[in-house]
């Protein structure tokens, strides 16, 4: 009987609490889609009329002591130029994939290299083995018999990856951005990987950007030359991230750019970028971005051609 007196007093207790349960379950009926509902279709016109990208997005990526850049277009194409350091291991992981990510790039539809060099290539092969970077083809000049080269086909040719040979003439077409290679010569014959780097010349709408690798003033000339295949330029990538043997003052003359990436680590062992070239640039009237000084850097460039520059570690 004791027991029975015991669980009876129980049931009381807790009945009101069963009976407050069932009225908010019923409660909860009408108030969920009242919730839900909303919230989905707010959603879901948010995505949908959610503005289109219209501008050119270029990516320098601080890569301290080495070159990646990378252009991203209004219908989500995506292009990068050299990717590696000889200053930081496994870049790709520390420094490539994080910028990528947070700037939620998944992909890469075409990767052009400029040379075999480790501060240029030394990423490729972990973004290839990656598994969540796809990446659709690799474009560079034919350097057989270089090592790295040699190594970069068989990478390329494992991850199954169209390899194409880069040479002055090749044209790359997509939509509004074409990319031109305007060196090296089919027929150069070299064993110095620096003067095979790919000149490459881009333009998207009224904007154009030059890219030169690590070609010297000797390739600069041979540039200069050809009447009509160099003009002034919006962007300019400093040859060989600013050394005094590349960057001549003829050649800044012809390319005549508004803005100057440099591309070198922090107080690297090459000196670079050297100030005779600094020099020379500022003479040219070039606005001058350094990613050691700044870090990242980003261009978010208008129909028109004007580019807007930000960066990681630019004062307000």
């Amino acid at each position: 009987i004791l027991a029975l007196r015991i669980i009876l007093r129980r049931w009381k207790r807790i009945r009101p609490y069963r009976s407050a349960c069932r009225v908010f379950r019923k409660k909860m009926k009408y108030i969920l889609p009242v919730i839900i509902v909303p919230s989905v279709l707010i959603l879901g016109i948010t995505v949908l009329y959610s503005p289109a990208r219209k501008n050119l997005e270029i990516f320098c990526i601080d890569v301290d002591q080495g070159q990646c850049m990378v252009i991203r277009t209004p219908e989500d194409h995506v292009y990068m130029f050299d990717a590696g350091s000889s200053s930081v291991n496994d870049v790709y992981r520390y420094r490539i994939s994080s910028a990528l990510k947070y700037e939620g790039i998944s992909h890469v539809d075409a990767c052009f290299l400029s040379h075999p060099d480790t501060d240029h290539i030394s990423a490729v092969a972990p973004m290839l083995a990656d598994g969540v970077m796809v990446v659709s083809a690799v474009l560079t000049p034919e350097m057989q018999g270089n090592e790295k080269y040699d190594s970069l086909v068989s990478e390329t040719g494992e991850a199954g990856v169209q390899m194409i040979s880069l040479r002055k003439g090749t044209v790359f077409d997509d939509g509004d951005l074409k990319v031109t290679c305007l060196y090296p010569p089919k027929e150069l014959e070299s064993a110095d990987a620096n003067e095979h780097s790919a000149v490459l010349s881009i333009t998207w709408h009224d904007f154009s950007a030059l890219i030169t690798g690590d070609i010297g003033e000797e390739q600069e000339k041979l540039l200069e030359k050809e009447d009509g295949l160099l003009y002034g330029y919006d962007l300019y990538v400093a040859g060989h991230h600013g050394s005094r043997y590349a960057n001549s003052s003829s050649f800044l003359a012809h390319v005549s750019p508004e803005i100057t990436l440099i591309s070198a680590g922090v107080d690297n062992s090459y000196g670079h970028p050297h100030p005779e070239t600094l020099a020379r640039l500022e003479e040219a009237g070039t606005e001058i971005w350094l990613t050691a000084k700044y870090g990242e850097i980003v261009l978010n460039v208008t129909p028109d051609g004007t580019a807007r520059v930000t960066a990681t570690f630019l004062d307000p």
